[in-house]
């Protein structure tokens, strides 16, 4: 009876003893040699997101559609896992290695830099490009409202050069012409170009071999006369534009001078005028701007202008309002008389047109000037130097405009005295009996 319980008991020891040992077996991996787990490094977890997210295999093509919805719609839930590590900003060079930031070159310290200030999770280095997420953003399919000019018709501008002594030119006398009706009338008689030219060295003042002279017109058969004309020309230099408006002259009314027109009108001017004085000018120290159909002139004009120029004698007479600010001649005018019309251009002012230029010369003798807020073109001396600074003659109201809104007053000449006083010169008239005469 005891020998029957005991063999029992060893019976039961053995069999937990195997049980044990089965488990021990399954559930325990073998260990053939001591090893002591550590937590993983920042260096595995990369390698590992690496692993998991870059694959050098190519997957199965899934043909099924609901399949890759299923995927996509899963890929954009997932923020976490999408995002590789915090710190995978290790710069990985172009054979993979890993390179400290104390490695880099400054100019690689400086990009990485301006990459953190702007937000950015861009290497120095060459790095693996990551999968991104696919862009779920809807975007608008409504059509834009801008339209963009793609073609413009320019007008045509060609330019012809003759020199006898390009580095004597000092004075650039301009002069703006439709064709080769618009040179005046002499007692009757319409006057040529080459008439112009007898007019300019008998009344000017100035030595042929100092004049720089440009000439510009609309159509093709006057620019040729004009350059056939100035083929023996005695000035250091001569030149010759063609140049099309954009708005024909046609196109205007009968009276080029209807209210309604003025703007359209002045505004080709001012165009044709600032083409002109752009293209010819290049190391001239002074500017004249005759208009074609000025017919005499005191002798010596111009010369008055580069004394008064060089050395202003200004009127003190009590009848005349001077500035506060005396500013350095930039632009002087001379009265335009019409015939029996003793003042014919009246957009040479002062004081907002209360008083016309007509009301100052009586005050002002021939040795003196009068300060001036507008000016008339019929003959217009510039000083140069204020072109090279980026004078010009403007083709809008530029008195009085807002960011968005023409103003009320200055365009061409009307304008270019207030240009000039924003650039520290002031605008002159010749006093005395100095004048111009002006084709009726």
């Amino acid at each position: 009876m005891v020998s029957s319980t005991s063999s029992t008991s060893t019976v039961r020891i053995l069999s937990f003893l195997l049980i044990l040992a089965i488990t021990y077996i399954i559930f325990v991996p073998a260990h053939p040699t001591k090893t002591t787990l550590l937590p993983p490094t920042d260096h595995d977890r990369q390698a590992s997101w690496y692993e998991t997210h870059i694959s050098t295999s190519k997957p199965a093509k899934d043909t099924s559609v609901d399949a890759e919805s299923d995927i996509v719609q899963k890929e954009t839930e997932q923020q976490d896992d999408s995002q590789p590590p915090s710190d995978i900003g290790d710069h990985i060079s172009s054979n993979n290695e890993a390179v400290d930031d104390d490695q880099l070159t400054e100019e690689e310290k400086a990009v990485q830099a301006d990459h953190q200030a702007h937000g950015q999770n861009e290497p120095t280095r060459d790095r693996p490009k990551l999968p991104g997420k696919p862009d779920t953003t809807k975007h608008s399919t409504a059509p834009s409202h801008t339209s963009i000019i793609t073609e413009l018709d320019l007008p045509e501008i060609r330019h012809h050069t003759q020199t006898n002594n390009a580095s004597a030119a000092e004075h650039l006398i301009l002069v703006v012409t439709h064709d080769e009706s618009h040179w005046g009338h002499v007692d009757g008689t319409p006057r040529t170009f080459p008439s112009f030219l007898e007019f300019l060295n008998d009344t000017s003042g100035l030595p042929a071999p100092s004049i720089s002279l440009a000439i510009l017109t609309t159509t093709e058969s006057a620019y040729g006369h004009y350059v056939s004309a100035l083929s023996t020309h005695p000035y250091a230099k001569a030149q010759v534009l063609l140049y099309t408006p954009t708005i024909p002259e046609d196109e205007g009314p009968a009276d080029r001078h209807t209210a309604s027109f003025q703007a359209i009108r002045r505004k080709q001017i001012a165009v044709a005028r600032n083409v002109l004085m752009f293209t010819a000018l290049t190391t001239e120290a002074h500017i004249f701007y005759f208009d074609s159909d000025v017919i005499d002139a005191s002798p010596g004009i111009c010369a008055q202008m580069l004394k008064q120029a060089s050395d202003p004698n200004i009127t003190m007479s009590p009848n005349i309002t001077l500035p506060e600010t005396i500013l350095p001649v930039g632009l002087i005018t001379a009265r335009a008389q019409d015939g029996g019309t003793y003042d014919y251009d009246l957009n040479a002012w002062y004081k907002q047109r209360e008083q016309h230029m007509h009301d100052l010369l009586p005050f002002a003798n021939s040795e003196e000037m009068f300060p001036l807020q507008s000016v008339g073109g019929t003959l217009l001396y510039i000083n140069a130097v204020l072109v090279r600074q980026g004078l010009s003659f403007p083709w809008w109201y530029v008195v009085g405009s807002t960011w968005d809104k023409e103003g009320g007053d200055g365009i061409e000449t009307e304008g270019i005295c207030y240009m000039a006083e924003k650039l520290g010169y002031g605008c002159w008239g010749l006093g005395g009996d100095w004048h111009v005469v002006h084709s009726q």
